[in-house]
């Protein structure tokens, strides 16, 4: 149960929202104090998580383009690596700004452009075609 709560604090949709779940967590969690240690679990998600919602919760982190980990950084800087810097290891500063500025910027700007616009649709995993697949079976 307290997953749940945990959960619809992180992808709430506005700030009553999150607090709502909070309240009702805190509530939650009153009412089985006899199972568990409550006030351990409340200080402790106070002190760390409450006070870096800002960071946490979906409420605060909007323009984000639903980028929620740093696996998406990583593909996309092994990319980066792969397909525009064909394998170099070291380059010059200046080098790399011109790379990245007259080379990768317009070609994930036109994708982007694309992408939003419909004119091509986003690149899936395969993971995540395997999922769209199974849910469009149903």
């Amino acid at each position: 149960a307290v997953l749940q709560y945990l959960a619809g604090m992180m992808y709430a949709d506005t700030e009553e929202d999150y607090n709502m779940i909070y309240d009702e967590m805190i509530m939650w969690a009153e009412h089985h104090q006899q199972e568990w240690d409550v006030d351990d679990f409340i200080a402790y998600f106070d002190s760390y998580y409450a006070e870096k919602k800002e960071k946490k919760s979906r409420v605060w982190r909007r323009g984000n383009y639903n980028i929620d980990t740093n696996n998406f950084i990583e593909s996309w800087h092994q990319s980066l690596k792969e397909a525009y810097l064909s394998g170099l290891k070291r380059q010059r500063v200046n080098v790399l700004i011109y790379i990245l500025w007259d080379v990768v910027l317009p070609s994930v700007m036109t994708d982007h452009a694309q992408t939003a616009l419909l004119v091509k649709s986003a690149t899936m995993t395969k993971a995540e075609r395997d999922r769209y697949n199974a849910a469009r079976d149903i």
